[in-house]
């Protein structure tokens, strides 16, 4: 199954509108937050099928700032990334994979891609970017809204 995963919209509902397609097909979808607001361009096919978390930037929301999802025997940890302070380094996260024993963390909020095998850092939707994640081997593609154009 095929998971889209994406994070830090900023307003750029345009780059989601392209992604909106590949939501709809995709098995699950992923927003690691800031842009909350955003979500509501999309139809409700679409806004149906995203597991939101709450980022630094979506003030006076009630959505948690972390989920651990479990799919296809793999665990996922879910978070925006900003209470881990991924812009300093990934120490904190990492110890989060080693206490909940989960296969990946995904996280978003300092726009920039990393991979280091257990934390994947997804950058900006807003700039054009977002992963393809497969959910049973959690191999991913880094991948652009403007691919084609």
């Amino acid at each position: 199954m095929k998971i889209i995963v994406f994070s830090d919209v900023h307003g750029a509902t345009h780059n989601l509108q392209k992604l909106s397609p590949l939501i709809e097909q995709s098995g699950m979808t992923f927003f690691l937050g800031d842009g909350l607001a955003a979500l509501e361009t999309l139809n409700k096919k679409s806004a149906a099928k995203i597991l939101v978390v709450r980022g630094n930037c979506d003030l006076f929301c009630p959505l948690p700032t972390e989920q651990i999802i479990e799919t296809n025997g793999k665990k996922i940890l879910v978070t925006h990334g900003h209470r881990y302070s991924v812009k300093s380094g990934y120490k904190h996260l990492a110890a989060r994979v080693d206490e909940t024993g989960v296969d990946l963390a995904l996280c978003g909020h300092t726009h920039r891609y990393y991979h280091n095998g257990k934390i994947l850092n997804v950058p900006a939707l807003k700039d054009g970017a977002y992963i393809e994640l497969c959910s049973m081997s959690l191999s991913h593609k880094l991948c652009s809204v403007f691919a084609g154009e």
